[in-house]
């Protein structure tokens, strides 16, 4: 059952995304483009955004988007929220599914039902290599290239190395053999495996009633906070957001965190995990006080809660026995350790983060941390063209996917590499993140207690013992997979 959180509060609106040029636009019939040069300009239509856009600077050749920090009287002084007709009928139709003992959202169904599925050469006939001997988080790539020139050698051959530096421009991605989905962002789908697993789930945006908007209700506000926010962190000494004064520091924000191996963009996470020498599940460390209550805010800004909440809805239809699994695990922990946090009532995730940019491209990469078989949804915010960057790149399946500001998509981040194409450099992209890590499942299904290594355990086993456990490890990751949902396509 979903609980949307309503503010009485609206961002104002940021420019529409401009078309890009007939002769670059990927053609319908999925053909690349044979050149991709980027407009000539890109500058955005007059509208309500430009009450947030503080004095700008010469731009030095080019026209660009230039979208300052939102001051705070500029955020107070914004349109209120829905009106009272608006959350009238929220209210009556959360209450019909309520009565009707529905537990997602009609939107959901339709979409689910209505989606196209698009099979894909992928295959969990044969063991993932990334999969680590436990079955439950995945290998990092230098242990993987490290196997595979051993391999190799053996074999006398050249080895195959995994994919490294990034991120990657369109251009070059569609030379090296890429298929490109020109996926509008709004239509649900999914690609599915050789053996009818969904294993990528393209939600798009909602749309509940006929008077919806999730461009200018959510999306373009939650990229609106996220700019704030962003400057309320990193920039500013005395910290305003949102119209609330967070205090002073003493001295100069710390230098910003970046995200590390998947990419240099700025990024914090928030929520619960579990890893990197923990030996149970904490809540995600934010030592500076006042950054730690601006993420706390942000979190509870309605455009992120409805975010959630839409991702909630599409997770439990595309997959109904992942998301219970998920649903079971995150309320036996929670209930355990009521010391940890819960950020979001009404997910199932463990942990959110919040990629300020603010030029958000990762580089080819897995999410090892997260549960091997388990999902990592994002959702795509900010002011870009979409025809020229910002794309999700999924490398094991050698597809490109158009990925547009407001859309959400769900992938097996633990197993399937993937990728962001660059933006250009006058544009903004941020993401949102949804996903749990791996060892929180470990833990719980070890009764809420550390697991020894597989190495430690085989030490006081039997041959034949460790032979069970081997063959025990093995099985956890497929049956894991058998909690997909599996699509038999109707006979031609």
């Amino acid at each position: 059952m979903l609980h949307l959180r309503l503010f009485n509060h609206q961002a104002p609106r940021p420019p529409q995304t401009t078309a890009p040029p007939q002769t670059t636009a990927p053609p319908q019939t999925l053909t690349p483009p044979q050149t991709l040069a980027p407009p000539q300009t890109f500058a955005p239509p007059q509208s309500a955004l430009a009450t947030l856009v503080m004095p700008q600077s010469p731009a030095p050749q080019q026209a660009a988007i230039v979208l300052p920090v939102a001051s705070p009287s500029s955020l107070v002084a914004a349109p209120t929220g829905p009106s009272r007709s608006t959350i009238r009928s929220r209210a009556k139709r959360k209450q019909e599914r309520e009565d009707a003992g529905l537990d997602a959202k009609a939107v959901a169904i339709r979409r689910t039902a209505a989606a196209a599925r698009v099979p894909v050469d992928f295959s969990f006939g044969e063991p993932l290599e990334a999969v680590a001997s436990t079955g439950y988080v995945c290998l990092n790539d230098a242990v993987l290239n490290e196997r595979r020139i051993n391999a190799a050698r053996d074999a006398g051959v050249v080895a195959e190395l995994l994919p490294g530096n990034g991120p990657h421009d369109l251009q070059e991605l569609l030379d090296m053999g890429f298929e490109y989905d020109d996926w509008d962002g709004i239509t649900a789908g999914a690609y599915t495996s050789q053996e009818g697993h969904q294993i990528v789930l393209k939600c798009g945006r909602p749309r509940d009633h006929a008077g919806s908007d999730w461009m200018r209700e959510v999306a373009e506000p939650a990229a609106v906070f996220m700019q704030a926010a962003s400057a309320a962190m990193y920039e500013e000494k005395e910290v305003f957001f949102d119209g609330i004064n967070f205090g002073t520091r003493a001295k100069k924000p710390a230098p910003p965190k970046v995200a590390g191996r998947r990419g240099s963009h700025l990024a914090e996470t928030v929520g619960v995990g579990m890893g990197g020498g923990r030996k149970e599940p904490t809540n995600c460390d934010v030592k500076d006080s006042v950054k730690k209550a601006v993420l706390d805010h942000l979190s509870s800004r309605e455009p992120f809660q409805r975010i959630v909440g839409f991702t909630n809805s599409m997770f439990g239809q595309y997959a109904s026995k992942l998301y219970g699994y998920y649903q079971q695990t995150l309320d036996q922990l929670f209930s355990r350790m009521p010391w940890l946090r819960r950020f979001f009532q009404q997910s199932v995730f463990a942990a959110f983060t919040f990629n300020f940019g603010p030029r958000t491209a990762t580089r080819a990469h897995l999410d090892l941390a997260n549960l091997a078989w388990g999902w990592c949804f994002i959702t795509a915010l900010g002011w870009f063209d979409a025809n020229f960057g910002g794309h999700l790149v999924l490398w094991d399946i050698k597809k490109i996917i158009r990925f547009p500001p407001g859309s959400t998509i769900g992938i097996p981040s633990a197993f399937m590499r993937h990728s962001n194409t660059r933006v250009q450099q006058h544009e903004i992209r941020y993401s949102f993140t949804q996903f749990s890590a791996g060892g929180i499942f470990r833990y719980v299904e070890s009764g809420f207690q550390l697991n020894e290594s597989v190495r430690e355990m085989a030490a006081r086993m039997s041959a034949s013992e460790q032979v069970q456990l081997v063959e025990r490890q093995a099985r956890r990751f497929s049956e894991g997979v058998r909690m997909y949902s599996v699509y038999d396509a109707p006979a031609a």
